[in-house]
């Protein structure tokens, strides 16, 4: 469960976890002083066996190779652990900490559980975050990092992909915002092709001929702008 984690995992983080496992069984799953002192406890004896590494603060952490190979040699044991880390994350983001680390988490570990639904749900609320922060090389960069993984067909694809080219585009970094933005395109035109019937489909389109319009105007090209507004209206 430790393994799952980037951030480290203090006793009673790991027992509210494991508790949440218990609620899925259908137990009591309230964390009481002695369900933290036995997460204390196995810690300190995984530690011991140098499985994982604790901090003077008592959390702990997995190396990332460990991590990776129980992750390829338990994958669905592995998947089910990072959902119950993405939800702990969540609680412990609205309980304690109010912390942007703890919602980038339960968004990282969202994608690795392959609940991508509820990843791009709190990539929307990462990317609000770092606008406000006005880190717009960080919205660029960890929407690249959800596209690594998050599968074409997504319906949030588009969208995620199209927060990246936005950024790249306020950075001036035209080169990676054009790259992206025909790549998004291109799918998207495969998939209007794919579900011919698809309004939701044809409207997310419409909108991608449109950036490509913005984009095309931004570097002076104004016959493809043009060109692409016409798209979009059509």
């Amino acid at each position: 469960q430790v393994a799952v984690s980037r951030l480290g995992v203090s006793p009673a983080g790991l027992a509210r976890m494991l508790a949440s496992a218990a609620q899925a069984a259908g137990h009591d799953h309230a964390v009481s002083a002695a369900s933290a002192a036995a997460a204390a406890a196995a810690l300190d004896r995984l530690a011991r066996l140098t499985l994982l590494q604790t901090h003077h603060n008592g959390a702990a952490q997995a190396q990332r190779w460990t991590a990776q190979g129980l992750a390829e040699l338990q994958p669905e044991r592995y998947r089910t652990c990072c959902l119950r880390a993405a939800h702990y994350r969540l609680w412990r983001l609205e309980h304690e900490s109010q912390a942007y680390e703890d919602l980038l988490e339960a968004l990282r570990n969202g994608l690795d559980g392959q609940d991508y639904d509820l990843a791009t749900a709190l990539a929307q609320q990462c990317f609000a975050y770092l606008t406000r922060q006005q880190q717009t090389w960080g919205i660029a960069a960890l929407a690249a990092e959800i596209l690594e993984t998050l599968p074409h067909a997504h319906g949030a694809y588009a969208v995620i992909a199209d927060a990246e080219a936005q950024a790249h585009l306020a950075l001036g970094q035209t080169d990676q915002a054009l790259r992206r933005s025909q790549e998004l395109l291109l799918r998207q035109q495969e998939r209007v092709r794919d579900q011919p019937e698809s309004s939701d489909a044809q409207r997310t389109l419409s909108v991608l001929y449109e950036r490509m319009g913005d984009l095309y105007r931004a570097l002076g090209r104004g016959e493809e702008a043009a060109a692409a507004y016409g798209k979009a209206l059509a």
